[in-house]
């Protein structure tokens, strides 16, 4: 049996946390024995790792006393569980589980990439510095995986590209919301995004482009689903803009999936990016997308079959490109159509299977002798 201790920075909604928990309870269980362990505590996807049987360590770490000792808690924790496999998600737990693990004298060590970071450069640095204390790291895309080589340093043979999986059944069984119950009329041509409140998702272009579009289409919207520390400064922007009949913020939602199969249209105006899950899903929801052309979005998004790809920072191709689409609703169901195929592509199974041969190979390749006696326990 092998022994994969999983590390993650938190345990919240997310693309990174929700990756984690299919990954976890879509493990056979015949050949690997997961834990999780999540430096903030506990969130909502601790709840479904427990459904699944499987044990959630909530670090819990807040204060400075907790910071303290959590280098050498952590330490302990997992000398004791001796994992064979050391796997990381999100910068924090990436950079402290490389030093941990490598002290803890864990076999192999794997870090988990999401994103492309622009803004903050310290991150960089240290993964850089640390660089040499990982066996493998996983990209999400091509694109992330190109820049961690030129941008990190990471060796080309250091590198691999797993993509997101979606679960097929779970996609097909959504029922889009209702327009009502979102207070909007079912003659609106509607519009969404899913994104962090932040400086990342590019937001004040997106509003400057529903401006330009709202002047020639008045009955459009904009639903933004999220939250962010910079949700009071967004919304006050909205207001000075005038375009509170036009721009809705939702909030947190649990009921994502179903709001985004009732739109006309996702779009995402990012500055940088990974590869989005909301994207990703809204496109096998038969949602065709608007979207700026960062980190994997082209890898998600055929451009001109599936959605239009923009240039970053631009609002004036953003409202021409989803101009477009509202004008032509051919053009926009012939899209989602295509859109749909997605979901034959990027599945959990196919997720999933790719992280079991890696670990496999991982093992075999650098430790061989160790490797040989887990064997006997898989067949």
């Amino acid at each position: 049996m092998i022994r994969i201790l999983y590390l993650i920075t938190d345990l919240d909604i997310g693309g990174a946390e929700k990756n984690l928990y299919y990954l976890t309870s879509h493990l056979d269980k015949k050949k690997f024995s997961p834990r999780v362990i999540s430096l903030q505590g506990e969130g909502e996807i601790a709840g479904l790792l427990k459904k699944e049987g499987i044990y959630v360590y909530p670090y819990g770490a807040k204060s400075k006393k907790n910071f303290t000792i959590f280098p050498f808690h952590l330490f302990k924790v997992t000398r004791k569980f001796k994992p064979h496999i050391l796997h990381t998600f999100l910068f924090h737990a990436n950079f402290t589980g490389r030093i941990i693990g490598r002290l803890a004298g864990v076999p192999c060590i794997i870090s988990s990439v999401r994103v492309m970071e622009k803004e903050k450069r310290w991150h960089i640095w240290l993964e850089g510095w640390s660089k040499n204390l990982i066996d493998k790291e996983i990209c999400v895309c091509r694109a992330v995986k190109d820049f961690r080589k030129e941008e990190v340093g990471i060796r080309e043979d250091k590198l691999a590209v797993i993509y997101n999986g979606l679960d097929p059944e779970r996609i097909k069984a959504v029922k889009p919301c209702s327009r009502k119950k979102l207070g909007v009329s079912e003659k609106t041509f509607l519009i969404g995004t899913v994104s962090r409140l932040e400086k990342q998702k590019g937001l004040p272009y997106l509003f400057e482009a529903m401006k330009i579009l709202s002047r020639e289409n008045p009955d459009v919207m904009l639903l933004i689903l999220g939250k962010g520390e910079e949700a009071e400064k967004l919304k006050e922007r909205v207001k000075e803009m005038k375009l509170e009949n036009n721009i809705i913020f939702l909030g947190f939602r649990k009921d994502i999936l179903p709001v985004i199969a009732s739109l006309d249209l996702f779009v995402l105006s990012s500055l940088w990016e990974g590869f989005p899950n909301a994207l990703l899903e809204a496109q096998a929801l038969g949602i065709p997308a608007v979207v700026t052309g960062v980190g994997g979005t082209g890898e998600i998004v055929r451009e001109g079959k599936s959605g239009i790809i923009v240039r970053a920072g631009d609002s004036k191709m953003l409202a021409g490109g989803m101009a477009a689409l509202m004008k032509n609703r051919e053009l926009l169901k012939k899209m989602g159509e295509e859109a749909k195929k997605i979901l034959n592509v990027f599945t959990i199974e196919r997720m999933v299977r790719e992280h079991e041969n890696l670990y496999q190979e991982l093992l075999q390749e650098k430790y061989g002798r160790i490797f040989a006696s887990l064997s006997k326990d898989l067949k």
